[in-house]
């Protein structure tokens, strides 16, 4: 975690935080996956699964859309051979936006794999890419709110989420304004929200408690702290 400015944070931190907030289960991958060894990060996280097989589940990384073939075969490995039960989280930019030809094709990937795929993006290229591949299932990381470049971008994402239904939104984000999950269910439904954390980097409590505290359903908070997910990733919320 030190590229991000923190002290480096055990994963066994990571679980002793997220026993604290009461959350079993964790969708893990690699910073050093999404930063510079793709294959060495991907092979971590499943070191991970094999070590807390009820506790950990495997997401596949790359650092670039520009790997090509290669970067392809690799996520297909990780799924295939590692049972990885999802991709990314996929970090994009202004200057390096997600509906990039490299992007779209692990879209593509992600589609025939049939495992969904969490996307750092803002709203207008998700739509695009969402678009271009509608049969993938996009996760939209901190509601599309991750560039924190313009306080509206999570109302953009909501408006933007309810005219491409292969995309679902999640929560975690450093700031949230108020109202946020109210209007999130309130135009989506609560079917189109799963939780996040974006531990280590946010204290995964703070991020529970964002649920938690809004002023929606209980039967809505449920789904989207568990069941909503589990059903995207093809497993039982028991396992």
């Amino acid at each position: 975690m030190g590229m991000w400015g923190q002290r480096e944070i055990s994963f066994e931190e990571t679980l002793t935080a997220a026993d604290a907030a009461g959350i079993d289960k964790l969708c893990v991958s690699s910073t050093l996956s999404l930063t510079l060894d793709m294959k060495e990060g991907n092979q971590a996280v499943y070191e991970l699964m094999q070590r807390y097989p009820d506790r950990v589940i495997g997401f596949a990384a790359l650092p670039s859309p520009y790997f090509g073939q290669q970067g392809l075969d690799e996520i297909r490995r990780a799924v295939e051979y590692y049972g990885m039960k999802g991709i990314g989280e996929l970090v994009t930019r202004p200057t390096y936006p997600a509906d990039l030809p490299g992007w779209t094709a692990l879209l593509e990937t992600a589609a025939d794999l049939h495992v969904p795929v969490l996307l750092h993006a803002v709203a207008g290229p998700c739509a695009r890419v969402a678009e271009a591949v509608p049969e993938a299932t996009i996760l939209l990381a901190h509601m599309g709110a991750g560039n924190g470049i313009a306080p509206n971008e999570w109302s953009d994402a909501i408006e933007m989420a309810k005219l491409h239904p292969n995309v679902y939104l999640e929560t975690a984000q450093s700031d949230t304004s108020y109202g946020q999950m109210e209007l999130a269910v309130q135009e989506l439904g609560p079917e189109r929200i799963v939780f996040g954390t974006d531990s280590p980097l946010l204290d995964p409590a703070v991020q529970k408690a964002k649920i938690t505290g809004s002023d929606i359903t209980s039967k809505a908070k449920d789904l989207i702290l568990g069941p909503n997910l589990a059903r995207i990733l093809d497993i039982s919320p028991s396992l």
